[in-house]
């Protein structure tokens, strides 16, 4: 057929192909045909075929582009999620590096700071040991020096107040109306003695000194104290007898009393039991049974119930102190606070104490145990001690405080302070009327303004700390009566330093002033 397309010829009329002149040329021709068309159908079912199998292909591979383009969209996002967790990484790993540089940086600093700890640690416990010490050290110079200035306030009072246990020279007061002057509630004793004076009055006399005093310890239990002790010149009895004793005289002397032991306390810081109240706005003193606002509203005055009626108090006086056992009431309480101080207070050795009625004795051995606690201690260590508060502001009357700023007022203070420092004697006496309204006693007190610097220790005795010496405090007794000038002779036991008490005053003539323990010349300046 292919031959016969390219140049055919008919083999019976010998035409060519394309001339249609038999009915062979035409069988054979549209069996050509046929055969072309068949093959044609044949190929076009095959293109059929493939389109359909195309088609279907096509499907598929829409899906698969579809798919695919999902699963690069996947891709893309994940790849930037990657990238984003990559970039956090990356600032994970620059965070962890720095925080691990950190850390090393920290460890070698907390090497160093226990390193250095360790070296402070045992530094602070040489330093806590050496200020422990120091502490304990300044805490016992402190409490030393304490009680140092405290027993040298005890002793300046008593050289203010001086007690004298020596038996006083015979004094007269006159009788009013042949009655007792200590009125009827003293303490039950012997009458005192009368006799016709100059003048034909009648007078009272103390009961003249004889053989000495006798401590209760030392010769039987039921033993009396004897003599007459003084307290500024004031007279007390050392049995409690004050019936002897003229009332005026009792009420100044147990108000001078009230106010000695009421100092002395608060110098050393000791609570009496029985709260006492010196004479403030009257002229006796009176204690309570403890400090209860009960018992503090119920007092018991320190002067007998006559001189409370002669003085014209009795209408504004309390029941207590209308009733007749008030004053003995009084006294007991007084007395209880007196051997209170002396044992729990000040550590008296109670062998070394009298009687309790003995007052102005156990104030005597007071005195005595304060002076040896200042010899025997240790020189006073220099402790800082807070500063004193300003006084207050001068007045146009009574004291003015010193170095104001007044101006030429200040000068003259400054002046007056100056000469007075530069007086023989640091402690001065002198009778003011401001006192003896205060006192009702006729007797003021007042210390120097200033105190010289103290002169340097002699051998003439023995030094006391902050400056004082044995032989810096003077005893000076008045003369005449049967209670002179007699040393060793009254009965008096030794002060424990082998001199009797007696050789201690001075002669009358010396000192015409008065009698008592007065500091010498020094102890102005050393006690200051």
């Amino acid at each position: 057929m292919a031959a016969a397309g390219r140049g055919w010829k008919c083999g019976v009329c010998n035409a060519k192909a394309g001339d249609l002149v038999c009915g062979a040329c035409v069988t054979r021709e549209a069996e050509r045909r046929r055969a072309e068309r068949a093959k044609r159908l044949g190929a076009l079912e095959s293109v059929r075929e493939a389109a359909t199998v195309a088609a279907q292909e096509r499907g598929v591979a829409v899906q698969h582009d579809a798919r695919l383009q999902k699963e690069e969209a996947d891709e893309c996002r994940l790849k930037d999620h990657v990238r984003e967790v990559a970039k956090r990484v990356a600032e994970e790993r620059i965070k962890v590096a720095s925080a691990a540089f950190a850390l090393k940086h920290h460890r070698d600093l907390l090497a160093a700071a226990e390193s250095h700890l360790s070296r402070e640690q045992a530094s602070a416990v040489e330093m806590n040991e050496a200020l422990l010490i120091g502490l304990r050290r300044h805490a016992e110079d402190a409490a030393r020096t304490l009680r140092q200035r405290r027993w040298r306030k005890v002793v300046q009072l008593f050289v203010l107040l001086p007690v004298e246990p020596s038996m006083p020279p015979r004094r007269e007061w006159p009788l009013r109306g042949k009655k007792n002057l200590g009125g009827g509630d003293h303490s039950p004793g012997t009458a005192p003695s009368t006799a016709e004076s100059e003048e034909g009055r009648e007078v009272t006399r103390l009961p003249p000194p004889g053989g000495g005093v006798a401590k209760a310890g030392g010769g039987g239990g039921g033993e009396v104290v004897s003599g007459v002790s003084t307290l500024v010149d004031l007279p007390l009895p050392n049995n409690g007898d004050y019936s002897q004793v003229p009332a005026d005289v009792l009420m100044a002397s147990l108000a001078l009393v009230a106010r000695l032991v009421a100092a002395v306390a608060s110098c050393l810081g000791v609570s009496l039991p029985h709260p006492l109240f010196p004479a403030a706005s009257t002229r006796y003193a009176t204690i309570s049974v403890d400090s209860s606002p009960r018992e503090r509203s119920s007092q018991y005055p320190l002067c007998p119930l006559s001189k409370l009626a002669e003085i014209g108090v009795m209408g504004a006086a309390s029941a207590v102190c209308k009733t007749m056992g008030a004053f003995d009431t009084a006294l007991d309480l007084l007395r209880n606070d007196i051997v209170h101080l002396c044992v729990e207070g000040a550590n008296v050795p109670v062998d070394s104490l009298w009687p309790a009625e003995a007052l102005l004795l156990n104030l005597w051995e007071l005195q005595q145990h304060a002076m040896s606690e200042l010899r025997s201690s240790s020189p006073m260590v220099d402790v800082p001690l807070p500063m004193p508060r300003d006084p207050p502001e001068p007045k146009s009357a009574g004291f003015h405080r010193l170095g104001s700023r007044g101006g030429a007022s200040g000068s003259r203070d400054r002046a007056s302070a100056k000469a007075s420092a530069q007086a023989s004697d640091g402690y001065r006496r002198r009778k003011t009327a401001g006192m003896r309204s205060r006192l009702g006693l006729g007797l003021g007190f007042t210390t120097a303004a200033a105190t010289p610097p103290p002169p340097p220790a002699t051998e003439a005795g023995t030094a006391l700390p902050g400056g004082g010496m044995e032989e810096d405090y003077e005893f000076v007794g008045g003369g005449g009566g049967d209670g002179g000038d007699g040393g060793g002779d009254d009965g008096v036991e030794d002060d424990g330093g082998g001199r009797d008490r007696g050789e201690l005053r001075s002669e009358e003539a010396d000192n015409p002033g008065g009698r008592g323990w007065r500091p010498r010349e020094a102890l102005g300046g050393r006690l200051g």
